[in-house]
């Protein structure tokens, strides 16, 4: 038995094909031709054995027309190197006896492709949904697919060097990815080497009403501190103050989660919204607004008690629909209510706290509620003017 050489690449030489018991139109073809193995600059493949045959016959192309001999081997692979990075490359293998006769004619032509090159590849991440990641990658030449992973989990692929992933993310979440620049042949073989890694993130779900709001607020200097509980793994909260009929005051992105706010709230009834975001290559991918809380305060109010009564009056609150006045001897609880003013009357006289007569020497507290409308429903400030007054 004759030894099994090493497939000859690049070799130049001339075939004596000897008049065969069976022509070229009457042999079976190679059937089996698969890619196996790429690097940047070589393919590997491989086809099935002929049993007739002694050996077998490779050609390659660029176009798929002009077939350049490449040389022969006993074996059922072979390799072919001293190739461009990221291109496309046909090959077609022809089965002979020893004796030059056609075993197996030509196989249909097979696509084979080399990886890209990618030294000098980035990606970065250019926007992010609460469940999806968005890449986009530059200085890729010869690419065709593009790919991403974390885990060794496939996240989405494209035939683009944009790539929004598919496979469904956790929330406010960061992922280390691996992107990679390839090649990909009509029957489907990926070619590539290397991948570009770093850590992208996703954004929050809508952020529920009870996770933000008023976290302190100083009257008497008209500022407000307002603050989101952190959702996990984003980059900043985008906060946004709007009048009851939705024309935009103001908007505040911040990376942290606490904004202050100073001469602004006092004296009209807001709504207000916060949402997250996550900083991406073409700025910052936004999560969706969370649902409307409200405040409204009145710049001044004051409190003077007599013998037997309190007077309160405050200033006016844009946009309000009624004030409602309670009183409590405690500071935190047992707020009976007094009554609700429309909101052209901004003032009030207390002589009872519920069905019991203010008491000489007894501190009161008065708290004045704010509330407005938003379409048909009626809705409260998250914060009042509270005051204190002792009997004298």
């Amino acid at each position: 038995m004759k030894k099994w050489k090493q497939f000859l690449m690049l070799a130049v030489f001339a075939m004596v094909l000897t008049v065969a018991a069976k022509t070229d139109s009457e042999a079976a073809q190679v059937t089996g031709v698969k890619q196996t193995d790429a690097s940047r600059d070589s393919i590997t493949f491989s086809w099935d054995a002929d049993l007739n045959a002694d050996q077998y016959f490779v050609e390659v192309s660029q176009d798929n027309k002009t077939w350049i001999k490449k040389g022969y081997t006993y074996t059922t692979s072979a390799y072919i190197d001293s190739l461009s990075a990221g291109r496309s490359y046909y090959i077609r293998v022809t089965a002979y006896t020893e004796s030059g006769a056609v075993s197996s004619s030509a196989s249909a032509p097979l696509e084979t492709v080399t990886a890209p090159e990618c030294a000098n590849m980035k990606v970065v991440q250019s926007g992010a949904t609460a469940t999806s990641i968005k890449l986009t990658y530059s200085n890729v030449s010869g690419a065709n697919y593009y790919y991403v992973t974390s885990d060794n989990i496939t996240l989405g692929a494209s035939t683009q060097p944009t790539i929004t992933t598919t496979r469904a993310l956790n929330p406010a979440t960061q992922y280390w990815v691996r992107a990679y620049a390839a090649r990909r042949s009509a029957s489907g073989y990926v070619a590539s080497v290397g991948y570009y890694y770093d850590y992208m993130k996703t954004l929050s779900n809508k952020i529920n009403t009870k996770s933000f709001g008023i976290s302190n607020l100083y009257a008497n200097i008209n500022t407000y501190n307002f603050a989101v509980s952190h959702q996990g793994s984003v980059d900043g909260y985008q906060w946004q103050f709007l009048t009851m009929k939705g024309k935009v005051k103001k908007t505040v992105t911040v990376s942290s989660t606490s904004i202050s706010i100073s001469n602004f709230i006092a004296g009209t009834f807001y709504k207000y919204r916060v949402r997250s975001y996550v900083g991406c290559s073409t700025g910052n991918a936004y999560g969706a607004w969370s649902d409307y809380r409200y405040v409204g305060m009145a710049k001044k109010f004051s409190g003077v008690a007599s013998k037997k009564k309190i007077k309160c009056s405050w200033s006016k609150v844009a946009s309000v629909s009624n004030y409602v006045v309670s009183i409590s001897t405690k500071k935190n609880s047992g707020y009976k209510k007094v009554k609700t003013l429309s909101a052209k009357k901004r003032s009030i006289t207390i002589k009872k706290c519920g069905k019991k007569k203010l008491k000489k020497g007894k501190t009161y507290y008065v708290k004045v509620l704010a509330k407005a409308k938003s379409g048909k429903k009626k809705v409260s400030s998250q914060t009042y003017w509270l005051g204190t007054v002792t009997m004298p």
